[in-house]
């Protein structure tokens, strides 16, 4: 398994909130990785599709 690069886009008021918002992505998979972790793309889908409609998920998004 290697690392792959994916891009998605997000809502932001300017491009600080994107770099900003890339950059908590980055440092996540990153500590979960130096903690023993692999943040895999099949488990990120898992909980994005299982957690994404979640009334507490979706209202801490608004």
């Amino acid at each position: 398994m290697k690392p792959h690069k994916i891009e998605i886009y997000l809502y932001a008021e300017n491009e600080a909130e994107a770099q900003e918002a890339s950059q908590a992505a980055y440092n996540f998979v990153k500590q979960n990785y130096e903690a023993g972790v692999l943040v895999t793309a099949k488990k990120f889908a898992e909980i994005v599709n299982k957690f994404g409609s979640n009334p507490i998920v979706r209202n801490f998004i608004k």
